[in-house]
């Protein structure tokens, strides 16, 4: 019993890994707004797969949007029972992917919100105008990460230090 006791911390060590409940990030907390003209008909939704080559292929959780194109989305924790220290979480990435779908047109990627484990619970800001002249197709130029202007939507880190 007593090698085993003494085997327990060596294992744990080379596994890298070790029983630590904690929370991770899987979504920043974000609000935003579409400014659109009006009859334009505007659809926002989630990406399925934000990492993915055709992120907004399909249609993942919808946003709903107020009258004026205010959205607000919760942030979401995931429950991880094992810490791992090679990759810790305030090291690891959220990747979130807003689409928006323009009446008769495909959907295309708005904003692509990446957040860094330690600057969890910092709420993100999208502002997305539409009411001038359309964008010009840049392909997945337009996915770039938080703090840098994609092609369509603007977002930024509202609580900035």
């Amino acid at each position: 019993m007593r090698p085993i006791l003494l085997l327990l911390p060596a294992a744990l060590a080379l596994s890298a890994c070790a029983p630590w409940p904690h929370q991770v990030q899987l979504r920043p907390e974000i609000r935003g707004q579409v400014l659109a003209l009006p009859g334009q008909g505007v659809e926002l939704f989630l990406s399925t797969q934000p990492a993915h080559s055709k992120p907004c292929e399909a249609a993942g959780e919808p946003v709903a949007l107020s009258s004026e194109g205010r959205f607000s989305l919760p942030r979401r924790w995931r429950m991880e029972l094992f810490y791992a220290f090679l990759v810790p979480p305030e090291l690891q990435m959220s990747l979130t992917g807003l689409c928006l779908r323009r009446a008769g047109q495909p959907a295309e990627l708005a904003a692509l919100i990446g957040q860094r484990g330690d600057r969890a619970g910092r709420e993100v800001v999208v502002r997305c105008d539409l009411r001038g002249e359309p964008p010009r197709s840049r392909g997945n130029a337009q996915a770039q990460l938080l703090g840098q202007n994609p092609a369509i939507c603007s977002a930024e880190d509202a609580t900035k230090p």
